[in-house]
């Protein structure tokens, strides 16, 4: 086999690979920081026959077989997108609640007048911080605002209406130190002393921290 013929037939396969090759791309851009989250995502793509290769960046793109054609890599993209919405739509469902009952469960171990503007208030705090705990540091900077667009209220508001509830709270709690009246409630406050606002929320968020904690401990130690 002459030279020639070697050249002629890499361009015979050249030039067919360029004619199977997809004359339009689909793409699409996910990020996220979340390993778990790219995992889940990387099974269902390879449920639908999609491989991944990373590039220099450190960045995953996933291809899909258009060999058959246009429409079908087209139907298989938007199959593939359409389960990962609703798969990841599910699991923030389920997590919002879950946070939800754990907030709640924290939050009724002590004796809060639900009633108040505030309890609602301190509910979403922990809620949001539970879900970004970077939102706590510093707490007035960052979590007050994203709780007043929540209420449609000022900062200073959200700080108010927490810091009336935690006074209600301790007056409640020092009433019943002083008729030593056996409560099932905890108490949240040390003996005469008062609950700042940004402490005390903190101190409620690493209390659900730990209580998440330890049920995924149980639920692990449950399934093994």
């Amino acid at each position: 086999m002459t030279n020639q013929t070697i050249i002629a037939a890499d361009m015979q396969s050249a030039y067919e690979q360029n004619l199977r090759r997809p004359h339009k791309e689909i793409g699409l851009y996910l990020i996220s920081s979340n390993r778990e989250l790219l995992n889940h995502i990387e099974k269902i793509m390879n449920r639908y026959g999609a491989f991944g290769v990373m590039d220099a960046s450190g960045r995953v793109h996933y291809l899909l077989d258009a060999r058959k054609g246009i429409p079908l890599a087209e139907k298989k993209f938007y199959q593939t997108i359409t389960t990962l919405l609703e798969d990841h739509s599910h699991e923030q469902m389920n997590y919002q609640l879950e946070t939800q009952k754990l907030v709640n469960k924290v939050l009724s171990r002590y004796h809060f007048n639900q009633d108040l503007r505030g309890y609602r208030v301190l509910f979403t705090m922990l809620e949001l911080g539970l879900k970004d705990y970077s939102l706590l540091n510093p707490i007035s900077k960052r979590l007050y605002p994203q709780v007043a667009k929540i209420f449609r209220v000022t900062a200073p508001q959200v700080e108010r209406n927490v810091r009336y509830l935690f006074e209600d709270l301790a007056i409640s709690e020092a009433a019943a130190r002083t008729s030593g009246t056996d409560t099932a409630y905890q108490f949240l406050s040390d003996t005469g002393c008062r609950l700042p606002v940004a402490k005390t929320v903190v101190k409620l968020w690493e209390i659900c921290r730990l209580e998440a904690e330890e049920t995924m401990k149980y639920k692990e130690k449950k399934v093994s």
